[in-house]
């Protein structure tokens, strides 16, 4: 399978999302500064990237990939690419996962500030176990 995680607009969503399926942090708890650190494109995409599909890593038997959107084109990108995943035969081993938009996180010691994690990485968590289909 094949997951490609988004968002509209400036966010760091897919790109935690992305590094929770991949394993690179943690599910069970909020990570550590060390873990913060693994997360693939942390640092923001480049203009070059905008509107192309990253690699971001594999796990098991999923293949995860990042989209980043941006600009005037960023609300047609995702309907254009579902319309084309529908003219598909592989579309049903593709899942194309909003991350929703979520601001970037205010830094302490390494990591993301306790109270940002309770809010908006712990929600990350569950997106990934629900395109995994762990409820």
């Amino acid at each position: 399978m094949r997951v490609i995680y988004y968002s509209i607009g400036k966010s760091h969503a897919p790109q935690i999302t992305a590094a929770i399926h991949l394993r690179l942090l943690p599910m069970d708890r909020h990570p550590s500064s060390l873990e913060w650190n693994r997360i693939p494109y942390r640092y923001g995409f480049s203009g070059q990237d905008q509107g192309r599909l990253l690699f971001a890593g594999r796990y098991c038997d999923w293949e995860v990939y990042l989209l980043p959107l941006t600009g005037k084109t960023e609300k047609m990108v995702p309907k254009v690419l579902r319309a084309t995943l529908d003219l598909t035969t592989i579309s049903n081993q593709i899942i194309l996962c909003p991350c929703g938009k979520i601001p970037l996180p205010p830094m302490e010691g390494g990591k993301p500030r306790e109270k940002w994690l309770e809010r908006y990485y712990m929600p990350l968590v569950m997106k990934v176990k629900e395109t995994e289909g762990d409820p």
